[in-house]
């Protein structure tokens, strides 16, 4: 019983610092591009001075680390203030033990895997971009910036939704299940439709916060269309997806990414070759959402659990 407790607060925790950290990354992805820059005056004689500091990609890589360092700084302190007093053991020295470790890693390792592959991904996405000309890679890296922006809420209700499946099964009531996976569904949409509206209503205004080009603003607003669509269903689909992770088995959680994966990429090179649109390619994020929503409800639906 006291594990149980033990897993639920730190699982909350890691909800929340997986937020913060989705948040951080979504800033740190919308200084990627290379016209990004900063004023700052000067700290000499003359104070009038304003020099230009262009971040570019270094103010990304930057962004990421100081993400990362705020997180498990955030983490750490919150979870030594609100658990050190309880007999969890959790900051004190353990010897090892070798099968609670192979136990560990049995789980750990299919979401390392996993995560490598879902992050990975937008490498092979690029490199395929790249291959459409400098309008279309252009035209990406801004619609990704967006893009962020509108999956984080996205990525937080599904990382709750990790947590809470653990914590229902944990507590011996699997029948209440689907009622939480939908619940956080419904919250992740209605936090989600707002931020949507807006985007989707002043469409040039938002790329233009990221290029000076009004002519280049305009050709961003197709895709930008595209991803607003794309987020809903990546919010379904990662709320399910976080719920097969959440009933402890993660090597059919990695086997569904990787196939649908495998989709997505034959799905974003056919489509570099067949159309000189970008706002296509982009489609791809539609067909993700909805492959993964399919199989893993399918997954929850049927498998045994």
């Amino acid at each position: 019983m006291q594990t149980d407790r033990f897993q639920t607060e730190v699982s909350n925790k890691f909800s929340l610092n997986e937020a913060i950290k989705d948040v951080s990354s979504a800033v740190g992805s919308a200084l990627k591009k290379p016209d990004t820059h900063v004023t700052y005056n000067t700290i000499e004689e003359d104070k009038k001075d304003n020099t230009m500091l262009y971040v570019g990609i270094g103010g990304a890589a930057l962004a990421s680390l100081c993400a990362e360092i705020a997180a498990a700084s955030f983490f750490t302190i919150y979870s030594y203030i609100t658990l050190r007093d309880k007999d969890f053991g959790m900051f004190k020295f353990h010897k090892l033990e070798s099968e609670l470790m192979r136990r560990i890693l049995k789980v750990a390792t299919p979401t390392m895997i996993q995560k490598l592959f879902s992050f990975g991904v937008w490498f092979v996405f690029f490199i395929l971009i790249e291959k459409m000309g400098e309008t279309a890679t252009g035209i990406s890296s801004i619609v990704r910036s967006v893009y962020m922006i509108l999956i984080t809420p996205c990525f937080a209700f599904a990382t709750t939704t990790n947590t809470l499946v653990s914590r229902t099964i944990g507590a011996g009531h699997p029948e209440q299940v689907f009622d939480t996976i939908n619940k956080i569904i419904k919250n992740c949409i209605i936090c989600t439709i707002p931020i949507i509206l807006i985007i989707m209503i002043f469409p040039i205004q938002v790329a233009s916060i990221y290029t000076d080009d009004i002519n280049f603003a305009q050709l961003v607003v197709p895709s930008i269309y595209v991803i607003c669509l794309g987020t809903i269903l990546q919010g379904i689909g990662n709320g399910y997806f976080e719920a097969v992770s959440g009933t402890g088995n993660t090597s059919a959680a990695l086997y569904l990414e990787a196939a649908i994966l495998v989709v997505y990429i034959i799905f974003i090179a056919i489509m570099t070759r067949v159309t000189d649109k970008v706002q296509f390619v982009w489609t791809a994020e539609i067909l993700y959402g909805g492959l993964l929503a399919i199989f893993c409800y399918l997954y929850m639906k049927f498998a045994n659990w």
